[in-house]
């Protein structure tokens, strides 16, 4: 199956004055170096590490949210790094995000159902008829349903906005999904919900996801293949099973040893789509 991400020799560095230097250096950080990988359509790859690792920073270089020093990044057939700030408007259609933490990446000024149908008002998808029939639809699909749309966001909790920012990312129908620890900010039964909902979506959908986490015990659940990252390079890389069952590097098997064993059963069965 060929790749609909292709990810080559993907770098980047930060660098900024030193507080100590008092003006005489720059402190350079490699946060990314010579990554490569792919995603098929339909699979998911997990990105993990400890913090510091790079691996959001991997999330935002693909999507170039920011942009990187070097490396290609390839998606469908298109050269990403080639593409005019309008071409990468366009294809932004195609890939979407979903941070972290829910609480500041939804505006508390806007309703429910209008930050849903933010994408489709910014890609020009649809009339205003057709925007609200698709947000109720994506409401009843991530498990929430119409009665949330006039709401805001300070009205609902970190599982339910984490479920509004996933149906905002995928009313415009994306074949590609960055989630940047989507579940960090969530109780255990919470993180199960979320992670149904998810691999629902990806069922469903043929969603490609690239799924960044420091929890290993997740990576098990949603991915098929894994990236170890260590201080912005990738140690270690392979499906799922034989890296989590014979990891080759010590770093590793540090990180397995730190995952509460076994599984914890919510996380290995998922939990009905309830708005929690």
């Amino acid at each position: 199956m060929s790749a609909l991400l292709e990810v080559k020799g993907l770098g980047k560095t930060f660098g900024g004055r030193s507080r100590l230097s008092l003006g005489r250096g720059k402190v350079v950080t490699k946060a990314v170096d010579d990554v490569s990988f792919t995603v098929t359509k339909g699979r998911s790859v997990a990105v993990v590490g400890e913090s510091g690792a790079g691996k959001s920073t991997v999330g935002r270089l693909v999507l170039r949210l920011i942009e990187p020093d070097e490396g290609t990044i390839t998606f469908d057939g298109v050269d990403l790094r080639a593409q005019s700030a309008e071409g990468m408007r366009q294809m932004r259609r195609r890939m979407q995000m979903v941070f972290q933490d829910p609480y500041s990446c939804l505006n508390p000024r806007m309703s429910i159902a209008d930050s849903i149908a933010e994408p489709l008002v910014v890609h020009d998808l649809a009339g205003r008829a057709e925007r609200d029939a698709k947000v109720a639809e994506m409401l009843d699909r991530v498990g929430l349903g119409s009665r949330f749309a006039r709401r805001f966001p300070v009205e609902l909790s970190g599982g339910q906005l984490q479920r509004v920012a996933i149906a905002r990312a995928l009313i415009v129908e994306p074949d590609f999904v960055v989630c940047d620890e989507p579940t960090a900010a969530l109780d255990v039964s919470v993180q199960a919900q979320v992670l149904e909902l998810l691999t629902q979506m990806q069922s469903e959908l043929g969603l490609a996801l690239l799924f960044i986490t420091h929890h290993l015990a997740l990576v098990e659940v949603i991915a098929d293949d894994v990236l170890v990252m260590k201080r912005g390079r990738v140690v270690e890389q392979g499906p799922v099973t034989e890296v989590l069952r014979r990891p080759r590097e010590e770093y590793t098997r540090d990180l397995l040893a730190a995952v509460p064993s076994p599984i914890p059963r919510v996380l290995r069965e998922g939990q009905p789509l309830t708005a929690t």
